[in-house]
């Protein structure tokens, strides 16, 4: 019903009521916020950009592709070192290090991370690739971070994919 441009109007809501008030196929929410996932989801602008589920994307090929993807010039002043644990088949640890305008990422554990970033290697994939809005994927319990939370909001801004 409707265009997706302009709300229905009362008669295209007369002639769809029974489709609109059938309840088959609902599914019941436990709280707000994970009732606002699949909304988020549906007004993601950068979903149709990427074929889900690509085979040519793995976890590995994005880590090799983050220095090429590193805005130097947004990173002026950051001191910051992200540690990526990707659970899953493919998946692994990988962490970057931010300090000068510059960007080194290396594979492995980090010392002392400043933030670290949990997901499966699936979700991941689509999170860099822009099918899994980056809230959805915090608010549903698919990104887990742990430490200075506040500096991983910057990832959006050093990188861009």
């Amino acid at each position: 019903m409707g265009d997706g441009k302009k709300p229905p109007d009362l008669e295209d809501i007369h002639r769809n009521w029974n489709d609109i008030h059938e309840l088959s196929g609902v599914r019941e929410y436990g709280d707000v916020t994970s009732s606002l996932n699949p909304m988020l989801e549906a007004f993601n602008p950068d979903k149709e950009k990427v074929e889900k589920g690509s085979s040519k994307t793995t976890v590995k090929t994005i880590f090799d592709k983050m220095t090429d993807m590193f805005q130097e010039g947004a990173a002026e002043g950051i001191n910051v070192v992200f540690q990526y644990i990707i659970s899953g088949p493919g998946g692994g640890k990988w962490y970057s290090v931010i300090k000068n305008q510059t960007c080194t990422i290396q594979e492995g554990t980090h010392e002392t991370p400043t933030t670290i970033i949990k997901m499966n290697a699936e979700d991941f994939i689509s999170l860099m690739s822009g099918s899994l809005n980056l809230m959805t994927a915090y608010t549903s319990g698919k990104l887990k971070i742990e430490g200075d939370i506040m500096k991983s909001q910057l990832i959006d801004k050093l990188f861009k994919f």
